[in-house]
């Protein structure tokens, strides 16, 4: 795509920082229309209605860049707005009515991918969009804050409370099978991304835990996993999902222990494999593969070929979400006429997924798989390798579950191993418990 090309978006840059603007040229110039400004009186003379997206940087002399916002909504100018800022997120955030909070410095392709996401999410409806922000808002105030001071912040807990609103409303439409698969076909022309790059596993936060057991436990719900402390973690009720924040080889670990677990009690088990990783999990499986079913989204199945007839569903690629919800629905279909109505799925990984597609659709896949297996009563487990991702990225896709499987690294003299917890379900944490 060149600049001169009418259909491309039109995109604002405001910084006092001329270097920045020439990187901003350097990098954006031959995709999108691009229009600079070092101060907020040439920034608001520059956005008309075709302006698509401004990148508004948040202090500046003369105009700060809240200023500029304001003054842009007061217009009325129907134009996607992100904050990218060395500025750590405070409370002050919560008020202000950007569309993203992006905190430099950044890469080429962070700068783009946030520049896609908006452009495509203006093309949503006003409660979409709404949600988005506040997603956004709330995942920077989890970046910026400590968890005494969130616990603290009234302004985080009304926003909080406004996005289970908004979660809900979205929600409100029951999922069934077709449904899911046309949802899931609108999913797939998303955006290609590049692999995200690895890092080193960050220390998490510690939250109160809260009540080892569960005074009224429901006697349909599941144990993730046989555990040396059974009262350290409550069973989930049925429909429960889960966001699995661990390194690769931990997460697979816990998926092939839980899949063994509800294998040998007559449950079902669903693993959707976007690569190899995932035929580390289906072999590691040593319990009845009667009903195990798997959705292949690699190239070569031989690594499930072994374990007989499992496969549901072929996928060639990752990028096709559309015959991943195909494969979804198989599975749930062979389960009924199997006469099985208990089951865990596990994703492995979306780290994979959020390769192909930006971190929007994939919030999307998780969010309407999620809704399908509510619908059946099953369990899901969806795998995000902890060391690839930035914390806010965990904390955005989080918001598509309903709790945390939590890990951290123990050091034993020689060894190192891992530990475990469950967070968010029941609006408790568990305690820490050895994988």
């Amino acid at each position: 795509m060149s600049k001169t090309e009418t259909d491309a978006p039109v995109v604002l840059v405001v910084d006092d920082d001329e270097e920045i603007i020439e990187t901003y040229d350097l990098w954006l110039g031959e995709e999108y229309r691009l229009r600079t400004a070092t101060d907020g009186e040439t920034a608001l003379a520059r956005l008309d209605e075709d302006v698509d997206v401004v990148l508004l940087d948040r202090l500046m002399p003369g105009m700060s860049g809240e200023e500029v916002l304001a003054a842009i909504r007061d217009r009325g100018i129907d134009c996607r707005v992100a904050m990218v800022t060395a500025v750590e997120p405070d409370e002050e955030v919560a008020e202000m009515p950007f569309d993203a909070y992006v905190t430099k410095a950044l890469e080429r392709e962070d700068v783009r991918q946030t520049i896609e996401r908006l452009v495509a999410r203006s093309e949503a409806d006003e409660v979409v969009r709404e949600h988005y922000a506040v997603a956004e808002k709330l995942a920077a105030l989890e970046e910026g804050l400590t968890d005494i001071e969130l616990a603290d912040s009234d302004e985080y807990q009304q926003l909080r409370e406004r996005f289970e609103t908004l979660d809900a409303r979205l929600s409100s439409t029951s999922v069934d099978r077709d449904r899911l698969v046309n949802v899931m076909s609108d999913l797939s022309p998303a955006a290609t991304a590049d692999p995200g790059t690895g890092g080193e596993e960050r220390p998490k936060t510690d939250h109160p835990p809260g009540p080892a057991t569960d005074p009224d436990p429901d006697p349909d719900a599941y144990d993730l996993l046989d555990w040396s402390d059974a009262d350290a973690v409550r069973p989930v009720a049925p429909g429960t999902t889960l966001l699995v924040a661990a390194p690769m080889t931990v997460g697979q670990e816990f998926l092939a222990q839980s899949l063994e677990y509800g294998l040998a009690r007559s449950e079902g088990g669903l693993v959707i494999a976007t690569d190899d990783s995932a035929a580390a999990v289906v072999p590691a499986v040593d319990a009845s593969t009667e009903h195990l079913k798997v959705v292949d989204c690699r190239s070569d199945a031989s690594g499930f070929d072994a374990r007989g007839n499992v496969v549901v569903q072929d996928v060639d690629t990752p990028r096709n979400l559309t015959d991943i919800g195909i494969g979804f629905t198989n599975a749930v279909g062979e389960f009924e006429e199997m006469g099985v109505d208990r089951a865990r799925c596990g994703l492995l990984s979306l780290s994979v997924i959020l390769s192909y597609v930006d971190q929007e659709t994939a919030y999307r896949l998780c969010q309407t798989l999620s809704r399908g297996l509510a619908e059946e009563g099953f369990v899901g487990l969806f795998l995000l390798d902890r060391n690839a991702h930035d914390q806010q990225t965990e904390q955005t896709l989080r918001r598509a579950f309903d709790g945390l499987i939590d890990s951290r690294r123990i050091e034993d003299g020689d060894e190192t191993e891992h530990e475990l917890r469950v967070l968010g379900v029941g609006g408790v944490s568990s305690d820490w418990v050895r994988l």
